[in-house]
C-alpha cells in the first residue's frame, strides 16, 4: 500500500461519503504483487485435507513462510483433456489483515469477499460477446503486462507479459515518417509480448477448449499507443480489438461532472475494481 492503513481508510471513507456508500457491500481486490497465483494439480484426497496438501505443494514457490500463508484453491472441470484446471492463490496473512483493516474496519464497508485481479476479471469478461467460446484480455500497466484468458466464468490462463506501457511509449520514434505508427524498438518489445500471448492461446486451444479463443481484447490504455492494435492483429490468429465497456454502462446514470467523458477515463488499474463491483452487485439479495 502507498500509505498507512489508517490514511488509506480515511481516503477511502472520503470517497464513499461523496457517493453515499457508507456500509455498502463490496468485494475487495488485493493489489498486484501482494499474492501468488499458481496453476497446480489438486490431489484426489478428501476436501478437509486439501489445504494442507496444497500448502505442502507450493511451499518452495513462496517468498514468505508457508505457515503464514492463507491459501485458496479454485478448479474448473470442463477441459479438453479431461483434467481439471486448478489454481492456488496464496497471500501472506498480514497483507490480508491490512486489506480487511482498510475496507471493513476502517471504511466501514460490508466486505463480502476478497479477490485478486486475475479472478475478478471473470465477472466483467463474461458479459462480453463471445465469452462462452473464450476471450483473451491483454492489460498493459505502466511497468508490466498481463494476459488473461477466460471462458464464461472460468479462469483458463493468466500469464505475465514482460513489457509495460511506459517502455512502449519510451520506445516510440519521435521522428517517424507520416503513417508509420510502430517504431523498430517498439516492434522488438511487442514481439516479446506476442510470444507470451501466443503461448497462452496455444495452451487454451490444446488443453482447455480444442478451439481458439473468440477474440483477443486490449484493455483501455493509460495513454494512446498508435499502431498497437494493427500490429497485434497482424501477428495473432484471433481477431484483435479494444475492450469496449460502453455497452456495460449504457444504462447507468453518471454524475454531472462525468457525463461528458463516458468510459474514456477508465484505465487498466480500474478494471479489477469494476469487475469486483460487478461481483458485489451479483451478491445482493
Amino acid at each position: 500500500m502507498c500509505c498507512s492503513t489508517t490514511e488509506y481508510a480515511a481516503t477511502l471513507q472520503q470517497m464513499l461519503d461523496g457517493f453515499n456508500l457508507d456500509g455498502a457491500p463490496c468485494v475487495a481486490v488485493m493489489p498486484r504483487g501482494s499474492y501468488n497465483l499458481m496453476q497446480t494439480e489438486l490431489p484426489s484426497i478428501p476436501a478437509d485435507e486439501l489445504q494442507d496438501a496444497v500448502r505442502w505443494q507450493i511451499r518452495d514457490l513462496l517468498d514468505f513462510p508457508v505457515n503464514d500463508a492463507v491459501i485458496e484453491t479454485i478448479a474448473f472441470d470442463d477441459t479438453a483433456n479431461g483434467q481439471p484446471l486448478s489454481f492456488a492463490v496464496a497471500a501472506q496473512r498480514s497483507k490480508i489483515q491490512d486489506l480487511v483493516g482498510v475496507v471493513r474496519d476502517g471504511a466501514g464497508l460490508n466486505l463480502r469477499a476478497i479477490d485478486i485481479p486475475e479472478l475478478s476479471l471473470r465477472a466483467l469478461l463474461k458479459e462480453i460477446d463471445g465469452s462462452e467460446q473464450g476471450l483473451a484480455l491483454l492489460i498493459l500497466w505502466e511497468n508490466a503486462g498481463l494476459v488473461v484468458i477466460t471462458r464464461g466464468e472460468e479462469l483458463c490462463m493468466a500469464r505475465k507479459v514482460g513489457v509495460g506501457l511506459e517502455a512502449l511509449l519510451n520506445a516510440a520514434d519521435p521522428d517517424a515518417a507520416a503513417g508509420v505508427d510502430i517504431s523498430m524498438a517498439q516492434q522488438e518489445l511487442l514481439d516479446e509480448a506476442i510470444l507470451d500471448i501466443q503461448r497462452s492461446l496455444d495452451f487454451y486451444e490444446s488443453n482447455v477448449a480444442r478451439r481458439p479463443v473468440r477474440k483477443v481484447l486490449i484493455a483501455p490504455l493509460g495513454a494512446p499507443l498508435p499502431g498497437l492494435l494493427e500490429y497485434l492483429d497482424t501477428y495473432l490468429n484471433p481477431e484483435v480489438g479494444f475492450l469496449d465497456l460502453n455497452p456495460l454502462f449504457e444504462h447507468t446514470h453518471p454524475r454531472e461532472n462525468d457525463a461528458q467523458h463516458g468510459t474514456e477515463q477508465i484505465t487498466p488499474q480500474l478494471l479489477p475494481a469494476i469487475s469486483a463491483a460487478m461481483r458485489a452487485f451479483e451478491m445482493l439479495p
